[in-house]
């Protein structure tokens, strides 16, 4: 799917897509595409580009048991082993800069297998993002920074959502979940939480010893601030006349970096430039697989993976689009049914690579930026139903 904003007048002009279904390859899934429109009405055009995969039956079935993303991925996931539900010693935390170290080998199990991620929609505790977990003991320099009172000075709310606007819309302005975003993902990217911190003015003007410990494992930094302010309250972390930036780094799970450097990978193929990812455009094309669920009815049906998006321009153009201050916006989707009630794909780039229509998008030289979403999923009774989204923007922002 193609969408253009009128950029010099800043005009939102409606858009039109005619879906017509053609079979993808030979495995019987199906593919959505626009019908061409005449030249003259092109003032934007829409050509629909989804692959949407076909119900798939499997002779081994299982009951979904529970609501959480851990319940859900031990009945989906092959060789997946549950985990002793007995509780574990609690970990302990220190203040000092070679404990803190230790943190930085620490990886979430999102960061290394795109199995893990995968968001159940109908999640009590989350159900707009994958959870980063790192372990107990992550958790308990977590805790001992609330115990502290310095979440309150490194993370505010209003500001987190002023600055990254996007990643509000996914957590639907949800302040606990933003600061459970902002302690596991947002303090890694090295992201500013509140006026009152910029990691990278306290990297700057810190001891240089932490930066010895530490390197550019940004977490750290935070940790040993927040835990040891006898000393370190006296150093100059304000980001005045924003001499620093706000973000450092950005956290791709497994699957969004499998799929980015499979497209770059296609890109090449056809001399064209490699497209590079932002993680407020990354947040968008989460929001972009959730939102399919809203009307389950109407959207997260095989073929009509785009149907949310011609019925929210005002949300692609007057919020994201004008965000990015970009003309030309496409949309690449498998959506999948799947009887065995497990997520068996991965290789989405792949699939968009086999559709003429999606390696369109994939290739396009006018893209700069790309977003893969990670997958998004709802349990029935009788079967999963889930999607993935591959967005790209014209935008350099």
């Amino acid at each position: 799917m193609i969408m253009t904003r009128n950029k010099s007048k800043r005009l939102l002009i409606p858009f039109t897509a005619c879906i017509l279904s053609v079979l993808l390859c030979s495995c019987g899934g199906g593919t959505s595409a626009a019908a061409s429109v005449p030249a003259a009405t092109q003032a934007p055009s829409a050509s629909a580009e989804s692959a949407s995969g076909s119900s798939e039956t499997s002779t081994e079935s299982k009951d979904s048991k529970g609501s959480s993303v851990r319940d859900r991925m031990r009945d989906m996931l092959d060789d997946e082993k549950a985990e002793s539900s007995q509780e574990k010693p609690a970990a302990t935390a220190t203040p000092d800069a070679d404990s803190i170290a230790k943190l930085a080998k620490l990886d979430a199990n999102m960061t290394r297998d795109a199995k893990y991620c995968v968001v159940d929609v109908d999640d009590k505790h989350n159900p707009y993002d994958v959870v980063w977990d790192y372990g107990s003991e992550y958790d308990a320099y977590v805790r001992l920074v609330e115990d502290a009172g310095m979440w309150e000075v490194l993370f505010d709310a209003e500001y987190y959502m002023d600055t990254y606007p996007m990643l509000a819309m996914l957590y639907h302005k949800d302040e606990d979940l933003l600061l459970e975003h902002f302690q596991t993902v947002g303090i890694h990217e090295g992201r500013q939480g509140s006026k009152d911190f910029n990691v990278a003015a306290y990297m700057e003007n810190c001891d240089s010893k932490l930066a010895d410990a530490f390197g550019d494992s940004y977490e750290c930094y935070y940790f040993y601030y927040a835990l040891n302010q006898k000393t370190e309250s006296k150093v100059d972390v304000a980001n005045e006349s924003n001499k620093y930036p706000i973000q450092m780094d950005i956290a791709l799970t497994a699957l969004q970096r499998q799929e980015l450097t499979a497209i770059n990978e296609y890109r090449k193929e056809v001399d064209s430039d490699e497209v590079t990812a932002n993680a407020e455009f990354l947040a968008f094309a989460n929001y972009r697989a959730w939102v399919n669920y809203t009307n389950d009815e109407k959207y997260a049906q095989l073929n009509h993976g785009h149907d949310w998006a011609t019925d929210n321009e005002d949300i692609i153009h007057d919020i994201m689009m004008k965000h990015f201050d970009a003309g030309l916006f496409a949309e690449n989707t498998v959506h999948v049914d799947n009887a065995s009630k497990r997520v068996n794909d991965k290789d989405y780039a792949k699939k968009y690579r086999d559709s003429s229509e999606h390696y369109k998008s994939m290739v396009n030289n006018k893209y700069v930026i790309a977003a893969p979403s990670n997958v998004y999923a709802r349990w029935y009774e009788d079967k999963v139903h889930y999607c993935q989204y591959d967005l790209y923007l014209d935008a350099h922002s």
